[in-house]
């Protein structure tokens, strides 16, 4: 099942099924939209999360993710050491969804030609 391999924890995948507004499609469709859309989240999270840690805290995190820690237990990880850690989840998914809708916005386009 593609779902299980997903970085994203339960709540985090509702949330963005509800952001993207798919919760009613078939759900097979929902888990493979969720795993993609989860993997660019995560790692856009990942990144900034990098830059907000010092070197114990890398090496912390680093250890989780070789002992592929589940993503319950990273989030928990995350949410003690980023105080503002949903803020910045939910800054990673509004960003990443305005760049999907100017994406598909015909009329942003019509400035380039």
């Amino acid at each position: 099942m593609v779902e299980e391999n997903s970085p994203l924890s339960e709540g985090l995948k509702k949330k963005i099924l509800e952001h993207l507004g798919i919760e009613t499609i078939p759900q097979e469709m929902q888990n493979e939209i969720i795993a993609k859309f989860g993997e660019v989240v995560f790692k856009e999270i990942l990144l900034q999360t990098l830059e907000r840690f010092d070197e114990s805290q890398q090496k912390e995190y680093e250890q989780m993710l070789e002992r592929n820690a589940s993503p319950e237990e990273m989030e928990t990880f995350l949410k003690q050491e980023i105080p503002d850690y949903e803020q910045l989840v939910f800054s990673v998914i509004d960003s990443l969804m305005k760049d999907l809708k100017n994406a598909s916005n015909p009329s942003d386009t019509k400035e380039i030609a």
